[in-house]
């Protein structure tokens, strides 16, 4: 969470705002011109590209390494992008190789994190959560996105931010039942690995699963459980479930999207 611009900004729309989106403007008429445009909003394009930068300066410094063991791997995808695609993702990946054993053992594997920056605005809240009683004050942060991203069918616009709940989510996925948290990693990876293409994106999967839950009325009466096995029958009865979940949510979204071109082309 980038602590100074939280406290820099405030939370406006606009009349091309779709839902879930909104601008970012500055609280004060004095603002940084580098990163907020003539009218006070914060150009989240920019700030993004900043961000990108320095956590992978950062990463790649001796210092760093010398304090962590752990050494920062430069993908070939990340060496060879065209100008302007970090703009294009959500999430900056990265990739760590454990250089120093922990409690005795090498650590074979590289390690991979998803960052992204995001803003939290004290105070404020959006007008229509749902399921409000499942969130806690600060679960409500603004990560930058653009519209055109996810509603492909609407031109470049205003830089934007994007309404996430990603701690909300992250904290009830902990509290799941065992089987389903079970469930929900088998669906990612047979979504992963199944074939040479990637069927389902996680985040997909994961908003899918929360629709299940929600419409099943469980969603706030999961809990942690003690025992260590998974029944295989249950096991298999919730991957049904979600999979039958995440492609009845993609063409929810396909029909919502085709009446959207078809309303915007008259």
């Amino acid at each position: 969470m980038l602590t100074d611009l939280s406290g820099s900004c405030k939370v406006c729309y606009s009349p091309e705002s779709p839902p879930g989106f909104v601008l970012l403007k500055a609280l004060t008429p004095e603002f940084d011109e580098d990163l907020f445009n003539k009218n006070g909003i914060l150009n989240t394009r920019i700030v993004k590209f900043k961000f990108e930068t320095v956590i992978k300066r950062i990463l790649s410094s001796l210092s760093f390494f010398e304090a962590t063991g752990f050494e920062f791997i430069e993908s070939a995808e990340d060496l060879v992008a065209q100008p302007g695609t970090t703009l294009t993702k959500l999430n900056t990946r990265i990739k760590l190789k454990r250089t120093k054993p922990v409690n005795g053992h090498h650590i074979l594997h590289d390690i991979s994190v998803d960052v992204v920056p995001a803003i939290r605005i004290d105070g404020w809240w959006p007008n229509d959560v749902h399921r409000e009683d499942l969130c806690q004050t600060g679960d409500c942060l603004i990560v930058f996105t653009q519209p055109h991203l996810k509603y492909p069918w609407i031109s470049w616009t205003e830089p934007h931010g994007f309404i996430s709940f990603a701690q909300a989510e992250s904290r009830l996925l902990r509290n799941c039942l065992r089987v389903i948290k079970a469930a929900y990693m088998v669906v990612k990876r047979m979504s992963k690995y199944f074939c040479q293409y990637e069927f389902f994106l996680s985040h997909v999967i994961k908003t899918a699963l929360f629709w299940c839950l929600d419409e099943m009325g469980i969603g706030h009466k999961c809990s942690s459980d003690d025992n260590d096995e998974v029944n295989g029958e249950e096991l298999l009865r919730w991957v049904q479930i979600i999979v039958c979940c995440v492609l009845l949510h993609k063409i929810t979204f396909h029909l919502i999207s085709c009446r959207s071109v078809i309303s915007q082309s008259g």
